[in-house]
């Protein structure tokens, strides 16, 4: 049932904590979908998705208890339709970063070309950082990753240090995530192919 709605990730780490927990309290503590273990839902609202390549976000609200709630749903198209490949929590909480810290996961290199937006960029490796060849735009920037991310959530951050611009992952898989810039525009970033 987990694999009909949640991306194969993430519906992986959902199952491994439910066999690991062995019916008692796991790393998930409550609903997943309303971050709540006692529910009274009420004044549901489903936001307007915000459409990338292959990937969506949506926001949701709701009154729970009659405290107010905003969640955002991160989807993912396969052929079969949307799935959920991450729910993001007040405070910037991850379902998948908590997992992941939890039950862990090999490694994966940063190395590869990216969908950024509308545009899309080559990542290399260089000396202690990363080189990032952008399609459209100016020549290569230099991406250093943030070593105290990983405390914060278990984000995987790669910061420019001239533009102050920000590749944001969930996983260290780098298949997906946000890429920030200056300016505060947030762009989706899905990982087009790997570099061999």
């Amino acid at each position: 049932m987990v694999d009909k709605y949640f991306a194969k990730r993430l519906a992986d780490l959902i199952w491994k904590d439910a066999v690991t927990s062995k019916g008692e309290v796991g790393i998930i503590d409550g609903d997943p979908l309303y971050d709540a273990q006692d529910m009274d839902i009420k004044n549901f609202l489903v936001g307007s998705p915000k459409y990338g390549k292959g990937m969506s976000e949506v926001t949701v609200s709701f009154e729970n208890l009659g405290k107010k709630q905003e969640i955002v749903f991160l989807l993912i198209s396969y052929d079969s339709g949307w799935k959920i490949r991450d729910i993001e929590y007040a405070e910037g909480r991850r379902l998948y970063a908590m997992l992941n810290s939890a039950y862990g996961s090999q490694v994966h290199s940063f190395e590869g070309t990216y969908r950024v937006g509308d545009t899309t960029c080559t990542v290399k490796p260089i000396k202690m950082a990363f080189e990032v060849k952008w399609a459209k735009g100016k020549g290569p920037a230099v991406f250093f990753y943030d070593t105290a991310s990983e405390q914060s959530g278990g984000k995987r951050i790669f910061s420019s240090k001239e533009a102050k611009d920000q590749f944001i992952f969930d996983d260290d898989h780098y298949d997906w995530g946000r890429f920030v810039r200056a300016d505060g525009t947030k762009l989706l970033v899905t990982k087009v192919t790997k570099t061999n």
